[in-house]
């Protein structure tokens, strides 16, 4: 609640302060990322402060792939272009990765290298999510693994 107050204040290195407390507590909070992203992006100067953070966030908390997944996951839907930051995206899904080969690790993981434009790989990942996963989530995968295959023969193709 005083988060909340003081966010309204416009008190954001207050807010800023609180967001990472919690994430202190709870290192996969879907709520405390999504917000803490969302002060980075609309406070430039918090630029190197968010990465010095995010990347001592991954140090520490490198083999919970929940907490990875999600600040992937977070990294890579943020979507100011200008405020992205691809490579601590692709160190939190690495690790989301190498933590749990799960579906959702392996798919974040693929994303990452996606959005960096390594469609060699993150096409032989998304195979292996397609492999890896349910036959609930498997037309999901693939669907993921068809749109990757297709930007691959675009990109081919324009070459």
């Amino acid at each position: 609640q005083s988060l909340e107050m003081a966010y309204q204040m416009g008190e954001m290195d207050t807010v800023w302060k609180g967001v990472i407390e919690i994430l202190k507590l709870d290192p996969s909070n879907e709520t405390a990322m999504q917000l803490l992203t969302g002060l980075y992006a609309s406070e430039p100067k918090k630029a190197e402060e968010f990465k010095t953070w995010a990347r001592g966030h991954i140090a520490k908390h490198k083999a919970d792939a929940k907490a990875m997944h999600r600040l992937a996951v977070t990294l890579c839907g943020n979507e100011d272009f200008a405020s992205r930051t691809p490579d601590v995206a692709l160190e939190a899904a690495k690790a989301a990765y190498e933590a749990s080969k799960q579906t959702w690790a392996i798919e974040v993981y693929a994303k990452a290298l996606y959005q960096i434009g390594n469609l060699d790989r993150a096409i032989a990942l998304q195979q292996e999510a397609v492999s890896a996963a349910g036959d609930g989530d498997r037309p999901t995968a693939q669907g993921v693994l068809d749109y990757y295959q297709l930007c691959k023969k675009l990109q081919s193709s324009t070459n």
